[in-house]
Formats: C-alpha cells, structure tokens, sequence
C-alpha cells in the first residue's frame, strides 16, 4: 500500500494524476496455461504450446533457433508466483476500489476481445471521472 500511494502523490506532483487501474480477472488455472504453455526463441518471438504452436516443433518459424519455456514458466513456479500475487498485490484491488479507480476486466477471453474490454472500460471510466470532476 505504501508503494501505491507513492505512486499517487509522485503522479500528482507530475501533473498526471491516476486515473484508473486495470484488473484483469482471470482464473488461476487458465493462467497457469497460459503461461506455462510460452515459448520463446533467442530473438524473443513468442510461441505457445496450444494456441500458437511454431509450425515445426522446437523451432522458431522466423529462423532464430529452437524455442524454449524458461525456467520461471513452469506450472509449480507459476503456482508459486499466483500465492505470491494473493498474498501481496491482490490487496491493492480494494485499495484502488476504494478510491473509484479499479477498473475490472474478464480476461478469460480471446486476447482481442480482453484488449477491447480494457479500452471500453477505461473509455467509460474517463467519461466519468470527467462528468464527476
């Protein structure tokens, strides 16, 4: 909470207050997948085990070499990452909440749709805190 309200008053001080936060409200389990199921080549391309499989297994479809999950994207590590999360950044949602700024997102869907719920949410939340200022 120190650190958010730091932010708060260094956003203040800067002329560019806060004016919303994203929550984007996905099950564990599907973030469990999702992550755990990302590769990468050395140049950074960025693959997935289900829904974007390089086109010969292993291999970058852009010709940088094999493609690899890194060692944090296991699904015990990403367990562990989600506890962490509970634990100690969770919070934050009924601070912001508090405060009119949370803005709460489903992400348990297609990445394009997610993408056109946070513009229309922080559409809409711009819209009101102009109308209540």
């Amino acid at each position: 909470m120190p650190q958010a309200d730091a932010l708060a008053d260094a956003l203040e001080e800067a002329g560019r207050p806060l004016t919303a936060v994203v929550l984007l409200e996905v099950d564990d389990e599907v973030i469990i997948e999702r992550i755990s199921g990302r590769m990468t080549c050395p140049e950074g391309h960025v693959f997935h085990a289900t829904s974007r499989p390089p086109a010969v297994d292993g291999v970058c479809d852009h010709a940088c070499g094999p493609v690899a999950r890194r060692d944090d994207d296991h699904p015990d590590t990403v367990r562990r990452r989600l506890d962490v999360y509970a634990e100690q950044t969770a919070p934050l949602a009924g601070y912001y909440g508090e405060r009119g700024l949370l803005v709460r997102v489903d992400g348990d869907r297609p990445e394009a749709d997610v993408y056109d719920a946070i513009l229309a949410s922080l559409a809409k939340n711009a819209s009101t805190s102009s109308a209540s200022a």
